[in-house]
Formats: C-alpha cells, sequence, structure tokens
C-alpha cells in the first residue's frame, strides 16, 4: 500500500461546545441562521478611504484565526472545523448615494440578517454603504459561531484601533514586516490554540467529576417539563419559531433609574437582575404562571 501525502494539508479539528450548539441549531432550522449573526453598524461622518477599511479588516482577520475559519460535515460524521493560513477579505461597495434614511435602514437590515455560508472562509463581510464623501454606513457582519458576544465588541475596538494607526503607518502592507503594527499581537503565538483549548474542553466535559455535577444540575432543572409560556395572543404560536423579532424601547427616568439602582445594591445584585426579575413579574401578570424561564446573552 503506497502512502501519499498531501501537501499542505489541511488540519480539521472538532468544535468547541458553544459551536456544537450553535451547529445544532444551524441544522434544525438552516432557514435561521442569519438571525444569529453579530452585526456592527455606524454611519460615518467623515469620509474613510474603502481601501484603508478593506486593508484594515484583512488585518484584523489575519491576526485572529477564528477569522480564518470554516466548517464541514462528513457523511455519518461530526462537524469540523479548520483554520486557513491566510484568506482574502473583501469589502463590497454599495453605492447609496439615491437611498433615502428609511430604505437604507431597510437594505441595511436585510444584508445584516443574511446568512454567511460555514463551507467557506471568512465566516464575516463587510459592507460600505457609500453616500458621498460623508454619512456612509459601514456594516460588519460575525457568523455568531466563530465570534460571540464578548468577542464581537473587541475585534470591532481593534478594527477601530487598526483604522486609525493606518494613516501614521509608514510600513508596508505586509503583515510579515517586522514594522509591522501587528508585532505586538504576535505574542499571542505562544498562547494554547483554539484547538488545543476545544481539546482540553472535551477532556473536562467527558471526564470531569465537576462537569458531570454541573451537568446533573442542569438536567434536573430543564431535563423534563420545561415550562411553556402561555400568553393570550392575536396569532397562533407557530409550530417552529420563525426567527422573525421586534423590539420596543422604553426610557426610564432618571430619579426611578436612580431607585432601581439603590433596591440593586440593597438586595447585593445589579440593574440588569433587577430588570429581569421585573419583566418576570410582568410575564406572571400576563400569564398567571409562577414557572417562567427568561433566557439571556451572556459572554462565553
Amino acid at each position: 500500500m503506497t502512502i501519499r501525502a498531501k501537501a499542505n494539508a489541511e488540519n480539521w479539528f472538532s468544535l468547541s461546545a458553544a459551536q456544537v450548539s450553535r451547529w445544532f441549531l444551524y441544522q434544525l432550522d438552516p432557514e435561521c441562521r442569519g438571525n444569529h449573526n453579530n452585526v456592527f453598524a455606524v454611519s460615518l461622518l467623515d469620509a474613510i478611504d474603502p481601501e484603508d477599511i478593506e486593508l484594515a479588516i484583512n488585518r484584523l482577520a489575519n491576526r485572529h484565526p477564528m477569522l480564518r475559519v470554516k466548517f464541514r460535515q462528513l457523511a455519518g460524521e461530526e462537524p469540523e472545523q479548520c483554520v486557513a493560513e491566510s484568506v482574502e477579505v473583501p469589502l463590497t461597495v454599495i453605492p447609496a448615494e439615491e437611498f433615502e434614511e428609511h430604505a437604507l435602514k431597510v437594505r441595511v437590515s436585510a444584508d445584516a440578517t443574511h446568512p454567511i455560508e460555514l463551507n467557506r472562509a471568512p465566516l464575516f463581510r463587510v459592507n460600505l454603504y457609500a453616500r458621498g464623501d460623508r454619512n456612509s454606513v459601514l456594516l460588519i457582519v460575525f457568523d455568531h459561531i466563530v465570534c460571540d458576544g464578548w468577542s464581537y465588541w473587541l475585534l470591532v475596538e481593534e478594527l477601530g484601533r487598526i483604522l486609525s494607526s493606518l494613516g501614521s503607518d509608514d510600513s508596508d502592507d505586509s503583515d510579515d514586516s517586522d514594522d509591522s503594527d501587528d508585532s505586538e499581537f504576535r505574542k499571542s503565538d505562544r498562547a494554547p490554540s483554539f484547538e488545543s483549548f476545544v481539546a482540553w474542553q472535551r477532556r473536562w466535559l467527558n471526564e470531569s467529576a465537576e462537569a458531570g455535577r454541573q451537568f446533573s444540575y442542569w438536567q434536573s432543572i430543564f431535563g423534563s417539563n420545561v415550562p411553556i409560556l402561555e400568553l393570550t395572543t392575536d396569532r397562533q404560536r407557530p409550530t417552529l419559531p420563525s426567527g422573525v423579532q421586534r423590539f420596543v424601547t422604553l426610557n426610564l427616568s432618571a430619579t426611578l433609574t436612580n431607585q432601581l439602582n439603590e433596591l440593586a445594591r440593597r438586595r447585593s445584585g445589579t440593574l440588569f437582575i433587577v430588570l429581569v426579575a421585573a419583566y418576570q413579574i410582568f410575564l406572571h401578570r400576563y400569564s398567571g404562571q409562577d414557572e417562567i424561564v427568561v433566557g439571556t446573552p451572556m459572554p462565553g
């Protein structure tokens, strides 16, 4: 038998626990994938050279392996991921001079929830809605499977620093240059890779007594008979979630906000916990149920 080694063979490895749960949701309801995107949109009050934006997003992708990852699932196998050595991230420039404000918001919202293909890197995209020299809109969309809410803000802040540095960056565009401002980030090359983290996490979940204890606890809470919120509505509840969502904004007065903060302090809690409790009381009032499950975002 002759074995031929493949040059530059791709290194495929397992998904983390959080990625597995996200992958499961995607397979359960493929149409909902775009609703999980992490989205950042900002109005650019000053003109920024599109070439600078494209250079900055490619530097960002070069620094962070998870922005160069792609996924696959072979028949009968678990899903896997692979980090590309490099990717080219195009900046899509969309002429928007003729867009009215409402039409622009509709277009940006639609583009923000458009699914990203998981089988090719990168799993993020950047659009520039050009409206002349001022008031253009920059949209950055990350698939949630490679970027959680905590990482999302760190990446956006880092992109801003890269853009700010470009005006005074005298080095060439190559990130291999010793003079490149990427040097401080190369220290992370000595840190454990994401692949090694996934391997450690799997060992902990499968072998750790503490992991077993935590799993048993949450299984006792949500293992069966999870209460369903029964609200009287004017429409029948769909069999599967539609993914359609709306936001209701309520501004609290400074006096009420101070009172809520004081209540949180007396109870050794946070304003967030107080507001979640108030929301659950509100749902109890309209449903009459004593057990109500409310999900909230969390980093990690």
